[in-house]
């Protein structure tokens, strides 16, 4: 079941892409600095 566990990363994946990246990147930087 490799597809099964390639689709769910996928599918996070495009979760996180449609989510505000930004606001990702926002907060590693804040917690980097």
């Amino acid at each position: 079941m490799k597809s099964s566990g390639r689709e769910s990363v996928e599918s996070e994946t495009e979760s996180i892409s449609s989510a505000p990246e930004d606001q990702h990147s926002a907060n590693i930087f804040e917690n980097t600095a």
